[in-house]
Parts: C-alpha cells; structure tokens; sequence
C-alpha cells in the first residue's frame, strides 16, 4: 500500500501535472502539534515535497512579517501533510511562503473510516470548504483520493515456495471539479499493465508524527525507482471503475468514483523462507 501510494502521488504530480503553484499567507491555528509549539496552516493542505515533481515548489522555509526567512536551522518544522509550519517560537500572528499543493491529497485507510468519512463530507463536515484561513484538521482533506485494501491472497506459483501476492486496491476518488475528477479516472485506468517498485516501509519519506521529510530531500525518481528497480516491483494487471451519486453539501457538489486496482507480486512470504 505504501509502495502504491507513492508511486500515485508521483505519477499524478509528475506525470499529470496535477498540481499548482501557490504563495500566500499561513495562518495562526490552535490545533494538534500546538503541544511542540505554534502553528501556523495555509489554507490547502498536502504540500508537494518530492523534488521530482518537475517545475514544483517545495518550501524550504517561511517568512516573517518582518521579511525574516525562517528554515529549519531556525527551529521550524514543515509539515508537509497538513501544509502548516510549527515552531518552539512564536514569529508573530502571520508567516508567508510558496509551496505547491496537488489536485488530489492521498491517504492511506480502512474502508469503515473511508465510508464514514463520505457520508459526513458530502453533508457538512467543515472541511469541504475553501476557506481564507488555515486548513481545519481532519482527517482527509478533499479533494482527495483515498486508497484502502480491499482484498489480498497468497496464489502458489513455483516450486520452492514462491507465490504470487495478489491485491485489490480500492480507490476513492472526491472531487468537486468534474474535469479534474474525469482526468483523475481515466489517468489512473491508463496505469494498467505497468510496474511500480516495491519499497519497504522504512523508506517512507515523511517523518511521523511531524509531516516533515527525512533528511533534506526525497525524490521520488532516484530514492525509490533506482534504489528498489520495478523489477520485481509488483505489476498492475488490471484497472475498473464505477462512479457513486453526487451528491450536495452545505457549500460546494462533490463527486465521488471508485477505481478499484488489481496488483500482483511475486514474492516468497516469510513461511516458506528456509
């Protein structure tokens, strides 16, 4: 799932362009992480941090009202996922910066979360709303795509104990602009009969709980393509989807589609390693 979920996010930065370019103003929130200091969200949340993402900005630091660039050396910690910057300091009641924000945020969850979560954003769940201010802190964030594991088996294969892995990723796809949605679908149904690279966990670029990367750079192209090859990698044999009624909240129509992704893995799982 971790290895998929990057693997979307570059294809859909990079390949699709499916990001814009922002600069504007972060500001003051009262919210989790306030506990290692202030807080300071832009407006969108899931800032681009994959330096592979060709013409993406991705912030190394704020300012100040005063013009002063703050960077990590200054103390700050730029979380990337809520697109919000934290400090043991307080720099005032207003910071500044560019950074890019992705037509779609991703997420990684379980279907009882996912299906709970759709039936409050398409009510009035605050967080579908465009708003001059910081980004509230929820769970997803929309427009989003949301990936849950749908379903898994062990297929024998070859003498020795190898297998073939097999996984239904279901993805949900919540857009409130019709085009981008189309876009989102028919980018995602093209990934059939294509390989991604099979990662470990550990090489996750963003640090938890912070939301910021590790070290001082992840790209996407050169630290996961190269250093785990896509072979194996794990190939995706088909791609199907179906659209789910739209439906209106309090401010802006949502719509939703699932593109479900069937995978396959050769692999010898740990009860046949000698």
């Amino acid at each position: 799932m971790t290895s998929f979920y990057l693997f979307l996010n570059n294809s859909l930065q990079n390949g699709a362009q499916a990001y814009t370019n922002m600069t504007g103003l972060l500001y003051p929130m009262n919210t989790k992480g306030s506990q290692n200091g202030y807080v300071w969200a832009a407006p969108q949340k899931g800032w681009i941090y994959d330096s592979s993402v060709s013409g993406a900005c991705i912030p190394s630091g704020v300012y100040t009202t005063s013009g002063q660039f703050l960077t990590r050396a200054s103390g700050i910690v730029i979380d990337f996922n809520n697109g919000r910057v934290i400090s043991p300091y307080n720099w005032g009641p207003l910071l500044s910066g560019g950074y890019s924000v992705p037509n779609y945020n991703l997420y990684i969850s379980d279907e009882s979360t996912t299906n709970f979560w759709l039936d409050q954003v398409f009510n009035s769940n605050p967080n579908v709303a465009y708003k001059a201010t910081g980004a509230p802190d929820t769970p997803f964030f929309a427009p989003c795509i949301i990936l849950t594991n749908a379903n898994d088996r062990n297929d024998p294969f070859a003498f020795g104990g190898l297998d073939q892995t097999r996984n239904t990723i279901r993805t949900y796809i919540i857009s409130n602009n019709g085009f981008n949605q189309e876009g989102a679908q028919s980018w995602i149904r093209d990934l059939a009969r294509t390989y991604f690279a099979l990662a470990p966990f550990g090489a996750a670029p963003l640090i938890v709980p912070s939301g910021d990367i590790k070290g001082s750079d992840f790209n996407y192209q050169t630290g996961i393509c190269q250093t785990y090859g896509l072979t194996p990698g794990v190939y995706i044999e088909a791609i199907h989807g179906f659209k789910l009624s739209q439906r209106a909240s309090d401010t802006v129509t949502f719509q939703a589609s699932v593109m479900e992704v069937d995978t396959n893995t050769l692999r010898q799982p740990r009860a046949n390693q000698t």
